[in-house]
């Protein structure tokens, strides 16, 4: 009786158990859907739940800085001015950028990079919207707590990265931006 039981019961355990699975498998890809549609319907503080703004932002400024003090490091000029200039343009440099990343990475502007690869709404020469601008999604797996968005964008060489980390067992946040070496060109 108890065997014949246990051998009804087996087929639900096993569908149970594959729906958890699925489920579970499935929240990254539901947390950044949320994530959007909580964006485009103006809910900002409920999007808010799904980005950890102060880990993107700490992700996204050695990035710009590095780009930053490279290009100025070009300029011919640079090699002309005193150590004690220097760590002043430093600090300039660096307030700068934290002021520049505190307005650019919001949730608007993260929903763009999303969508497009880039923080800030573009226009070209021909006034286009970003919105043209196609990027190429892919979705996956990097680890079981990490799961990464990247956005290729036509003739860019490498993608931007949106990186999520599993903070509970059902619960995904943006943690981290990967910008592309072409983002900056």
């Amino acid at each position: 009786m108890n065997r014949l039981l246990r051998e009804k019961q087996l087929p639900k355990i096993f569908f149970l158990g594959c729906m958890f699975l699925a489920y579970l498998y499935s929240t990254p890809y539901l947390s950044i859907y949320l994530f959007k549609s909580e964006i485009e319907r103006k809910e900002i503080n409920r999007a808010e739940k799904y980005v950890n703004l102060t880990s993107v932002r700490k992700s996204v400024k050695p990035q710009v800085t590095s780009f930053v003090k490279d290009k100025v490091k070009k300029e011919s000029y640079y090699k002309e001015v005193s150590p004690i200039s220097l760590s002043i343009l430093d600090s300039i440099i660096e307030v700068s950028i934290n002021s520049i990343i505190d307005s650019i990475v919001t949730i608007k502007g993260l929903k763009l990079l999303m969508d497009n690869g880039y923080l800030i709404e573009l226009k070209s020469d021909y006034e286009k919207d970003s919105k043209d601008i196609k990027a190429d999604i892919k979705l996956y797996y990097q680890s079981i707590n990490t799961f990464i968005l990247s956005s290729q964008i036509a003739g860019h060489v490498n993608p931007t990265k949106t990186i999520w980390k599993r903070e509970k067992l059902f619960h995904w946040r943006l943690s981290f931006v990967e910008l592309s070496s072409d983002y900056f060109n």
